[in-house]
C-alpha cells in the first residue's frame, strides 16, 4: 500500500521525490478552478510541509495523509492550529485570526454568516447560536450524552444534525431507500446491493433497519476517532451476519463474494477465485485453528498487519468512510 500511494505521489509530481510550491499550486488551481486563492493555498500547504521546509516530502506527506484521516479529533485539531499560527510562535494573534479569516470568508455561505456581514466581525466573534430547534428529536440529557461521547459540542452536534436532516430530505432516519441512493451516488460503477448491506450493518447499530441520527453520530465519531481496536471490532459486525460473535466460513465467503471485485488483480495473487481468497483469509485469522472467526482473532490479525485481512479491512473502511463524507457533505 505504502509502494502504491508512492507511485501516485510521484505521479502527482511528474517524477521528483517531493511537491514544490509550484506544483501544489497546479494541484488547488485544478481542485478549485472556481474559488482558487493564493492565500488559502499557503494556508493548507503549512498543514503537509509540516517541517517548515518549503517543500512536501512523500514521508510527510503520507504521515500527515494518514493522521489527518485516522487520528483523534483533538490531534486533527492541532495541525489545523498550525495553519492559523502563521508565525509558529504557540498562539493566534488577532491579526493572524484576520487572515485566515480573509482567505477563508468567500467560502462561507451567506445563510452561515446570520449577523457577522464583514470579516471582522467573524473574526471577532460576533456569533448568534442556531436556532435551529432539536428538541422534537433530543432533549438536553440526549445533547449531553453525545457530547460526551463523540467530544463534539452542542453547536457542532447541532451543525451535524442539520446536514443528516439533509441527506434524508427532512426524515429522522436513514431508511433503506435513502442508503441506497447515497451508496449509488458515492460507487457508480462499484456499486453492489450486497455490499451496501454489510456497510449498513455499520450505521444499524440496534439492528432496527433505519439508522438514527444518535446512533449514526456516535458511530461515525468512534469509527473516524477511536483506537484501531474500536474501529475493527465494529467492522466485525459486517462479517458477523448473524449476530452471533463468530464467523463462520460460509459469513467469510458471503463478505469476500461481495468486496471480490474491489481487490487489484495484483493484490490477489494465485487467489483468483472468491473461495481461495475467503480460505486464506480463515488462514490467517483462525489462531487456534477451530474453524471459526472471533472478534478477538479478526482484531489480532489486522494489528499483525496480516496481508488479505488488511485488504478486506481497508475497503469496507473506505466504503464507510464515503457514505458518512456523503452524508455530512454541505
Amino acid at each position: 500500500e505504502i509502494r502504491e500511494q508512492y507511485i501516485k505521489f510521484k505521479g502527482a509530481t511528474s517524477g521528483e521525490e517531493t511537491i514544490n510550491r509550484h506544483i501544489f499550486s497546479q494541484i488547488m488551481h485544478k481542485c478549485y478552478p472556481r474559488t482558487y486563492k493564493a492565500e488559502l493555498e499557503d494556508d493548507i500547504f503549512r498543514i503537509y510541509d509540516v517541517d517548515n521546509s518549503g517543500t512536501i516530502e512523500f514521508k510527510e506527506f503520507l504521515v500527515i495523509v494518514s493522521v489527518m484521516s485516522g487520528g483523534t479529533p483533538q490531534f486533527k485539531l492541532r495541525q489545523i492550529f498550525r495553519i492559523f499560527d502563521s508565525d509558529h510562535n504557540g498562539i493566534i494573534s488577532i491579526d493572524e485570526m484576520n487572515n485566515i479569516v480573509q482567505h477563508l470568508f468567500q467560502l462561507v455561505p451567506k445563510g452561515q454568516k446570520r449577523t457577522l456581514k464583514t470579516k471582522e466581525k467573524l473574526c471577532m466573534g460576533n456569533h448568534h447560536p442556531s436556532t435551529t430547534s432539536l428538541s422534537s428529536v433530543l432533549d438536553t440529557r440526549d445533547m449531553e450524552l453525545l457530547g460526551e461521547q463523540t467530544n463534539l459540542t452542542h453547536a457542532e452536534i447541532r451543525e451535524q444534525y442539520i446536514k443528516f436532516k439533509g441527506a434524508t430530505s427532512g426524515e429522522e432516519t436513514i431508511n433503506r431507500h435513502i442508503f441506497s441512493q447515497i451508496m449509488h451516488k458515492c460507487y457508480p460503477r462499484t456499486y453492489k446491493a450486497e455490499l451496501e448491506d454489510d456497510i449498513f450493518r455499520i450505521y444499524d447499530v440496534d439492528n432496527s433497519g433505519t439508522i438514527e441520527f444518535k446512533e449514526f453520530l456516535v458511530i461515525v465519531s468512534v469509527m473516524s476517532g477511536g483506537t484501531p481496536q474500536f474501529k475493527l471490532r465494529q467492522i466485525f459486525r459486517i462479517f458477523d451476519s448473524d449476530h452471533n460473535g463468530i464467523i463462520s466460513i460460509d459469513e467469510m465467503n458471503n463478505i469476500v463474494q461481495h468486496l471480490f471485485h474491489l481487490v487489484p488483480e495484483g493484490q490477489k495473487g494465485r487467489l483468483k477465485t472468491p473461495e481461495k481468497f475467503a480460505d486464506k483469509l480463515m488462514t490467517e485469522m483462525d489462531t487456534d485453528q477451530d474453524g471459526v472467526i472471533s472478534e478477538d482473532e479478526l482484531v489480532s490479525a489486522f494489528m499483525r498487519s496480516e496481508h488479505l485481512t488488511t485488504i478486506m479491512v481497508n475497503k469496507i473502511m473506505t466504503r464507510f468512510t464515503s457514505a458518512s463524507v456523503s452524508i455530512l457533505k454541505d
